[in-house]
């Protein structure tokens, strides 16, 4: 991924740019992760895992009909040996799943942390029916109130799905859902499903 990033002109500006390089690296951290883990179960293993199968499928074979043809052989390790692989594959998918979603998240939730200040008139119209507890009026300004409620938004907000946090975002940027940017578009289904999916991998 060829990044180009505009010089930061404000705090905010420098920290959002600071968390997108480390997003960056992050995400080419897991994917470096998931590629060499694989490369080294295929080379590691693949001859402890056939020697034992040859001397499993031999013996077993030769109770019965002596020994095991060599195509015969081929072709059953090529079924347990991608099998195997397979599984193996399926597991480590499924720890890069957690962290990748980890690695958004965090970026996601320095964006959230930015907006209360960068995009407080947005957020404000946004929560204008909302309730306020009698404990937070009590001696306090009314600018004191307002911005508390930004933050408290913004603190519920980060316990909701991901695609709802990401929707928020673009709304915030002046975008909906049905924006078009070149070569992305934006889908919260696929987001929530990608939330259900690590859920269910960490609660199994």
């Amino acid at each position: 991924m060829n990044l180009s990033i505009t010089p930061p002109s404000s705090p905010d500006a420098e920290a959002l740019g600071k968390s997108w390089l480390m997003f960056h690296e992050n995400i080419n951290r897991v994917i470096s992760f998931r590629a060499v883990t694989i490369a080294g179960v295929e080379v590691g293993a693949k001859a402890a895992q056939e020697h034992f199968l040859r001397e499993l499928a031999t013996s077993t074979f030769m109770i019965q009909q002596g020994p095991m043809p060599e195509e015969m052989f081929s072709r059953l390790k090529a079924s347990v040996l991608e099998r195997k692989r397979a599984d193996t594959a399926a597991s480590l998918d499924a720890a890069c799943l957690i962290l990748a979603h980890s690695v958004f998240e965090a970026l996601v939730h320095e964006i959230l942390d930015i907006l209360p200040s960068t995009r407080r008139e947005f957020i404000l119209k946004r929560i204008g029916e909302r309730k306020v507890r009698l404990c937070v009026l009590a001696g306090a300004s009314l600018e004191t109130v307002l911005s508390h409620e930004v933050l408290d938004y913004v603190r519920e907000l980060k316990r909701d799905s991901l695609g709802k946090k990401v929707a928020f975002i673009f709304g915030c940027c002046g975008f909906d859902k049905s924006c078009q940017i070149p070569g992305y578009s934006f889908g919260e289904d696929q987001l929530n499903a990608i939330d259900k999916e690590r859920h269910k991998m960490v609660h199994a």
